[in-house]
């Protein structure tokens, strides 16, 4: 008796997620954004901002039980990368799917609940003459690997690392390569390892964010990971102080380059010995 009540309960969420999400994402494809960079993406919430988001009303709420769990989305897109949204609830989620759709070209994504860890899955998105209208058949699965969880939570903090050494290569490291007074061997010793780490790093995040969409409690490792970026943590960490040494000696006697630094700060960014001493946290991370 319990089974079947559990059956028709997994039965009519499924039918009502689906019409929820037809409903306030008729079509998903919209416009799309400029090229969809396959090295650097940016996957945080943030990335939606609320003055982005639209306010449409979700008809169809996920069950009581699934309310203000964290809900995760691994979005699959058609250049065959991943991009990860964050929700703080159901609803939440919707919102950011709505956006995301009008942005980019999905093919698929899964969706996760992650305390009661149960997984969605939406297969890939069929084309009706000529029109796109969504096709989505929902599959049922429950998750009891605690390690989704974690890799979840590990990844969240790996995106940020990714969007932090980005920032930093946009920042500094690209534009001062133009600058006539800093050598190629001043640009390599200040600057190689953070180019090597966020090579590391994206490298990290786009494993973890295909581990997440294809998640098998049976056989998949996730302590693995760890050896794919720690060799590159521990370079940095080990050449820190010849960074900071040659930084000094710059800041101290090349005034083009001072100037240039003290330019990016007024303009709001972090001083460059200050991203050049973040990573080193993230080592941190990864030893304890």
């Amino acid at each position: 008796m319990t089974d079947d009540v559990e059956e028709r309960r997994k039965s009519s969420f499924k039918r009502r997620f689906s019409l929820d999400i037809m409903r306030t994402a008729p079509k998903l494809f919209f416009r799309r954004t400029s090229n969809i960079d396959s090295q650097v993406m940016t996957l945080k919430v943030s990335d939606f901002g609320d003055d982005s988001l639209q306010r449409s009303p979700v008809s169809s709420p996920l069950p009581v039980s699934a309310k203000k769990e964290k809900v995760f989305g691994v979005l699959l897109l058609e250049n065959n990368t991943y991009k990860v949204l964050n929700g703080e609830d159901e609803r939440h989620l919707n919102q950011l799917l709505i956006q995301a759709h009008e942005d980019y070209t999905v093919v698929s994504y899964r969706l996760i609940i992650q305390n009661i860890r149960y997984t969605f899955r939406i297969e890939p998105i069929r084309k009706r003459q000529g029109s796109l209208s969504p096709r989505l058949d929902v599959t049922f699965s429950f998750a009891e690997d605690r390690r989704i969880d974690i890799l979840l939570e590990w990844l969240n903090s790996e995106t940020d690392s990714c969007q932090f050494l980005h920032n930093l290569v946009e920042s500094y490291v690209k534009p001062l390569r133009q600058l006539p007074s800093l050598t190629d061997e001043d640009h390599e010793v200040i600057f190689k390892d953070v180019e090597q780490l966020l090579k590391a790093t994206l490298d990290l995040v786009q494993k973890m964010q295909c581990l997440c969409s294809n998640w098998n409690d049976s056989d998949n490792s996730v302590g693995c990971l760890f050896s794919e970026v720690i060799d590159s943590y521990n370079t940095y960490v080990t050449n820190y102080p010849k960074y900071i040494r040659r930084l000094e000696a710059k800041m101290k006697f090349d005034q083009s380059f001072s100037q240039f630094c003290q330019g990016q700060e007024s303009r709001g960014k972090l001083p460059l010995e200050t991203l050049l001493y973040l990573p080193m946290l993230g080592s941190m991370t990864c030893k304890n």
